[in-house]
């Protein structure tokens, strides 16, 4: 991002991530702040951790923005202002009409079939907004987690780890780590080291990706719960196979 200067740059959040790039979460501010600085004009929301002249800061949620899930209002709201702030003349019944008709993206809550999704997150803050969507869908929801880089792993246990970010999930199919770009000293973590660091594990169980977990999720599909495959590598593709087959 650092190779842009933007004429609007918008901020949705701002959670320590990539500790592959930035070493620590202070090195990982500074990267926003040089991005902010060379942008003409900024937008986010507050208690993020900046605060440069250019950067206006939100503490709102728009009340008419209908769409589910509290980090998708947030975001839409972000929108909402930078278009009004490029497009001035542009009514916002108009621009609330597209946003709350957003279909949504790939990757991001996709449905793939019925109670079936598949979603990025693999950051304890995208996989607590993500149960919070889903449960305003479904009150049972049933994850199954493949973490993503060992080196983040570390990172996240150093920080606490995931604490309580399966809040609200019926169940939880926690995966091996699925490793990239990853320093080779660093001894990789084991699923039940990384469960441990859940503040309430009891409710989460070891799996692979194999028929057994298949069969489970059937199940659970079966019985009315709503299915959230969470991951960055290769159990999306797993899932839409799964998801094409039936």
């Amino acid at each position: 991002m650092l190779e842009f200067k933007s004429h609007l740059a918008v901020i949705t959040s701002l959670d320590y991530d990539h500790p592959d790039t930035y070493a620590t979460k202070e090195e990982y501010r500074q990267a926003f702040v040089q991005f902010v600085k060379q942008s003409d004009s900024a937008i986010g929301w507050g208690g993020g951790g900046l605060s440069e002249d250019n950067l206006k800061l939100l503490d709102t949620v728009d009340p008419e923005i209908t769409l589910h899930g509290d980090h998708n209002k947030s975001n839409a709201t972000l929108v909402l202002k930078s278009v009004q702030k490029l497009f001035p003349n542009v009514e916002k019944d108009k621009i609330l009409e597209a946003l709350n008709n957003f279909p949504g993206t790939e990757r991001r809550f996709e449905r793939l079939s019925n109670n079936l999704y598949t979603d990025y997150a693999h950051h304890p803050t995208e996989i607590a907004s993500t149960i919070q969507l889903a449960k305003e869908l479904n009150k049972n929801v049933v994850i199954v987690y493949q973490p993503h880089q060992n080196i983040r792993q570390h990172h996240l246990l150093k920080d606490g780890g995931y604490k309580n970010a399966f809040k609200g999930a019926a169940k939880v199919y926690w995966l091996p780590t699925y490793l990239s770009r990853e320093d080779e000293k660093l001894k990789t973590l084991s699923a039940t080291k990384l469960i441990e660091s859940n503040a309430d594990n009891s409710f989460i169980q070891k799996a692979e990706m194999n028929d057994d977990l298949k069969k489970k999720i059937e199940e659970h599909l079966s019985n009315g719960n709503l299915v959230v495959t969470m991951s960055a590598g290769d159990l999306d593709g797993w899932i839409r196979r799964l998801a094409d087959n039936n």
